[in-house]
Parts: C-alpha cells; structure tokens; sequence
C-alpha cells in the first residue's frame, strides 16, 4: 500500500484538531494528502484547501423546519449550505481522483459519496451528530434530518469509524453499520515514574474548552468544597468568552482554584505531568457527553495522573480495566467532593502507576496500526 491520494474533509481549522491531525500523521508516510477545511493548514507535502464555513440563515431554518415535519428530507439535503459548500469545494479541487476520501463530520457526507464514486470514503465520526445539541431548536429541526442523513449514506461508506463503543451503539440504532472504535489518544510521552504525590495541597487539572453546556462550574465548587489542603487548576480555551469571564469571577474567592493559560496540544501531557489528579465531571445532558471518551482522558493518562470522574459510562469501563479512575456515584458537587476524599496520597500514587503502565497500550501509536489495518483491508478486497 503505497503512493494513495488522500482527501481528508473536515468542517474544523485542522491545526486545533489532534484527531485530523493523527489522521494526517497516520497517512502521510505512503498518502500524498489534500486537505478541505476551514483553516490553511501548513505542513510540506499536504495541500491545504479552504472549506467554505456557511451557516443556516432564518429562512433556511423555518425551511428546514417545515421541510422535516414533512419528512422531505432529500429537500432539506439540497439546501443545506454545507453540502452546498462542500459539493463547492469539492468541484474546485484541483485534484478530481482520490484512492481514499476521509470525511469527519456527518453534514459532508452526503456530498462525499455523490461526488466520490471511484473513491474509497472512510466517515470517521468525532461525536454522535444527531444530539450534537441539547437546544429545543435543534432538537425540532435539524435531529430527524441527521437521522436521516445517517440512515442513507452511512452504510454507503466503505469504512465507518468512530470514537467510543457508545457512539457506535448509537449510530448502529440509527443506520444498522457497525462502527469500528479508533481512541482519541495523543502519542506516548516517556514521563518519569519517579513523581511523588503532592502531600499538600493534593494538586488537580482540569484542560478544554470553555463551553457552558459542559457546566465547568461543578469542578470549581468540587475545589471550594475541598479546601485548602487540594488545588485545581483549569487550563481553559475561551470558546465562550462570556462564560469564561464567568468562570473567572467564581474563581476570585478561591485561593486554591485557578484559570490558566491553555498551553500548544504538543505541550499538553509535559504539562499536565506535574500534577497529581486529572478532574473531568461532564454532566450527560446529550448523548455524546453520556458516552464521551475524550482528549483528555488519555493525555491524563499519558501524564501519568489518577483521574477522577462522574460515572460516564465509557471513560468509567476503560478507568476499571486500567485502575487508574476514581468514579464519583453522580455528578453532583458533594458526591464528587466525597469520592476524592476517599483517596489519601498511597491510592493516588498507585492511580498514577497505574496510568503510566497503561500509557504505551493507549496511545497514538497504537491507535495508529489499528488505523492502518482498517485502511489496508480496504484494498485487500
């Protein structure tokens, strides 16, 4: 398997996204690789390419909204302005052939399998498209549609991949083609075994994005309730710059609770290493935070931290396997303070251990040859 021409579509700046970024890694050794996305994405020997960002206007809305209570859904498909921009792009490419064409978002697809029909399509779904949102609006209006989308043109794919094994048990509910799982795990990091245990204060992080859906404010009051003798700190992208403010006021009070600046993804693991306990409380309010298997859980590990979460139900599974996890009974503010004070400095230290001997499994590497297996069966047919 050699010299393949790859075209890697995604509606995200690939520079801030490690999964398109792995995918690239993965692939470029044997791939001459063009890219669509909405950034301009620098790297000799990929060709970056822009993907216009085109949003849904009123009318398109009420539209929609009209065409899916109808159930006319084929409509809907032909006025959607990403597959209006995508079917764009994909005409002004420069390069019209394509062995592979890798498609990460649900909205795409369709474009993708009408245009590329010598092409092998892989869809590597980041998230559960169809609750991508817990707003009424797009509930109503654009759920039953990608529903729809995911029951036509999935199974249209030649390869189906995703992100965790509650992801694929949605979408195999919606369209009956099994996902394969690649994690989304960074590349080992050889970090010392040798690290204490802070005595006091027991220190721990938090890093993402400041989005208000997933309510950041219950680990600042985990570190309120805490006290003194534990420090968080959340290293926080400003995705909502109104909320991130918000989370900066609560934070005034707290001594032993901090925002801090967001360091480069390379950085994140070497960061992240100097403390004890990595914190991720994401409240289940849609599917993809019920079944989330995110970044962060593997850069933790690869830190070699203990981590601690509310009972989602994938990071949790994985945690038990590896017994780096302590998994508070709910997600609420008290529960989570009383599973922490559970651990004293030996069980923490064996958290850690436990993390740093499950590392070289769960990396980007490993995740890699997965990856390449998938991709080399679809030419052994």
């Amino acid at each position: 398997m050699k010299n393949l021409r790859v075209l890697i579509v995604t509606n995200s700046i690939v520079e801030s996204d490690p999964r398109v970024l792995r995918q690239i890694q993965w692939l470029k050794s044997f791939s001459t690789i063009s890219l669509l996305e909405y950034g301009k994405y620098a790297e000799d020997n990929v060709r970056s390419n822009l993907l216009e960002k085109k949003g849904f206007t009123l009318f398109s809305k009420i539209l929609f909204f009209i065409m899916s209570v109808g159930n006319l859904f084929g409509f809907c498909l032909r006025h959607d302005p990403k597959f209006i921009a995508a079917k764009n792009a994909f005409n002004s490419l420069a390069e019209k052939n394509f062995d592979i064409v890798i498609v990460n978002d649900l909205a795409n697809l369709p474009a993708a399998v009408m245009h590329f029909t010598n092409a092998k399509i892989i869809f590597d779904s980041h998230e559960y498209y169809p609750d991508q949102f817990n707003t009424f609006k797009f509930k109503v209006i654009f759920k039953p549609y990608y529903k729809w989308i995911a029951r036509k043109f999935i199974s249209q794919a030649d390869m189906f991949l995703t992100v965790s094994e509650g992801i694929a048990d949605e979408y195999f509910k919606d369209c009956r083609t099994r996902a394969k799982v690649i994690y989304n795990a960074p590349e080992f990091k050889k970090i010392s075994s040798s690290i204490p245990v802070a005595q006091d204060p027991i220190k721990m992080v938090h890093h993402g994005a400041a989005i208000r859906l997933r309510k950041l404010e219950i680990m600042i009051e985990v570190g309120r309730e805490l006290g003194e003798h534990y420090s968080l700190d959340l290293m926080l992208t400003e995705n909502e710059p109104e909320y991130y403010q918000e989370l900066k006021k609560l934070c005034l009070d707290l001594p032993n609770v901090n925002i801090v600046p967001p360091v480069p993804t390379k950085s994140i693991v070497a960061n992240l290493a100097k403390y004890d306990l990595g914190i991720f409380i994401l409240p289940p309010v849609t599917k993809n935070y019920l079944y989330t298997l995110p970044n962060k859980f593997f850069e933790f590990m690869q830190a070699g931290l203990g981590i601690v979460i509310g009972p989602s139900p994938e990071m949790q599974r994985l945690g038990k396997k590896i017994g780096n996890t302590i998994v508070a009974e709910s997600f609420q503010v008290l529960t989570v303070v009383n599973a922490i004070k559970t651990l004293n400095t030996s069980n923490i230290l064996e958290m850690k251990k436990a993390s740093l001997v499950a590392a070289p499994e769960y990396c980007a590497e490993k995740e890699g040859e997965k990856f390449i297996r998938q991709v080399q069966s679809l030419f052994d047919k």
